[in-house]
C-alpha cells in the first residue's frame, strides 16, 4: 500500500485518486483472504457447482444424461458422426458469446444498467434492470452465466446444451433472459416447439449450400422464419394467405375474438411472469412434435378468465420473442 504524509502524520490518499483505488483495492484482498470461511469457499468452489443450475433443468424437462452403451462400431455411423460433429459446434460457436456477457454483466452491474422504454413487456413484468446479482428465485445470474460457459466447454462430455434450445438463433436471447433475471424460465421459454421451429429455419438458411446466391443470408433467414409462422397458422386456421403479415392479422383477429377483454401482450406478460412458467413447463417436457397437439391451460388474468390451447401459447411465445 502507499501512504500520504501530511504534517508528520500518515494521512489516507485522496478519494478519486490512482493511489486510492488501489490501496481500497488490497484492502478488499485482505478483508477476504482474512475471512477464513468465504476464502476458503471461494478457493475451493468448483465451476461444476454452476453447470448444475442447467443440468437441474435438463432433468427437469426430461432431458437425462444418456447412459446407453455405445454399440460396436457405432462411432462409425455417419447418423453417430454427424450427431458428434454438431455437439462439437454447438459447444465451438456458444463460448464467446456468453463469455462477453459473463464480463459485461460486471459493468452493467457497476453502473447500473436498465431499459428506459416505458411501453414494454419487460415494463410489464417489472425486469428492465441489467445489474441485478440475482435472479427471480435467488440464484446468481453470474452463475447461470458461468454454467454456460462450462457446458459449452465441456460439450464433448455432456452434449445437451442444445436441447436446452441454446444455439446460433437463441444466443442473444438466452443471454438477454439470464441476465434480467429469469433464471430457469429462460430455458422454458427456449424449449418451446415453436422456438425450435425457428431455430431449425434459422439455421438451415444460413448454410452455404444449396442456398439462392441473389439473397443475403439474413434476407434467407427472414424468409424461412416467416415461413414457420406461415405454415403454423395455415395448419392450426387453415387460412391461406400469401403475405405473412396478413396471415399474423388474422391470427390476432381469432385470438381476441376468442379471449374478449385479453390482450395478447396482457397474456404474453402472465406466460413469461413466475405464475405462467408453468404452463412452459409443462409443454416443453411434453416434447410436442405437432403444434396442433391437444391440451388447453385455464387462468385468470385481472379478472378475466382465459383458456388457451398449445397452438396458442405457441403463437405467443413466438410474438414475445420477435
Amino acid at each position: 500500500m502507499t501512504y500520504k504524509v501530511q504534517n508528520g502524520n500518515i494521512v489516507s490518499q485522496t478519494p478519486g485518486t490512482v493511489e486510492y483505488s488501489r490501496n481500497e483495492l488490497l484492502r478488499n484482498y485482505i478483508a477476504i483472504l482474512s475471512d477464513t470461511g468465504n476464502a476458503m469457499h471461494m478457493l475451493n468452489a468448483s465451476i461444476d457447482g454452476d453447470t448444475k443450475l442447467l443440468t437441474d433443468v435438463l432433468d427437469e424437462l426430461g432431458f437425462a444424461e444418456d447412459k446407453n452403451t455405445v454399440k460396436p462400431f457405432e462411432s462409425f455411423t455417419l447418423r453417430k458422426q454427424s450427431s458428434t460433429k454438431n455437439s462439437f459446434i454447438t459447444g465451438k460457436f456458444g463460448i464467446g458469446p456468453f463469455a462477453l456477457n459473463n464480463n459485461n454483466h460486471i459493468l452493467t452491474m457497476l453502473y447500473g444498467v436498465e431499459f428506459n422504454d416505458n411501453d414494454s413487456l419487460l415494463k410489464d413484468l417489472g425486469m428492465t434492470s441489467l445489474h441485478e446479482t440475482t435472479d427471480r428465485y435467488g440464484e446468481s445470474i453470474m452463475s447461470w452465466l458461468s454454467g454456460l460457459i462450462n457446458m459449452h466447454v465441456d460439450v464433448a462430455k455432456d452434449p445437451r446444451i442444445n436441447k436446452l434450445g441454446v444455439n446460433k438463433y437463441t444466443y442473444n436471447l438466452v443471454n438477454l433472459m439470464i441476465r434480467l433475471g429469469f433464471g430457469r424460465d429462460t430455458f422454458y421459454f427456449t424449449t418451446q416447439p415453436i422456438m425450435k421451429q425457428f431455430a431449425k429455419a434459422y439455421e438451415n438458411a444460413s448454410g452455404v449450400y444449396m442456398q439462392d446466391k441473389t439473397k443475403s443470408k439474413t434476407s434467407r433467414q427472414k424468409e424461412e422464419i416467416e415461413k414457420v409462422w406461415l405454415n403454423a397458422l395455415n395448419s392450426y386456421l387453415g387460412v391461406n394467405y400469401d403475405r405473412f403479415s396478413t396471415a399474423w392479422d388474422q391470427y390476432i383477429k381469432d385470438f381476441g375474438s376468442r379471449n374478449e377483454k385479453t390482450s395478447i401482450r396482457r397474456v404474453a406478460t402472465y406466460l413469461m411472469s413466475k405464475n405462467g412458467a408453468d404452463v412452459l413447463k409443462d409443454i416443453s417436457k411434453r416434447n410436442l412434435k405437432d403444434l396442433k397437439a391437444e391440451g388447453e391451460y385455464s387462468f385468470n388474468i385481472n379478472g378475466h378468465d382465459v383458456t388457451l390451447s398449445v397452438f396458442d401459447v405457441q403463437m405467443i411465445v413466438a410474438y414475445t420473442n420477435t
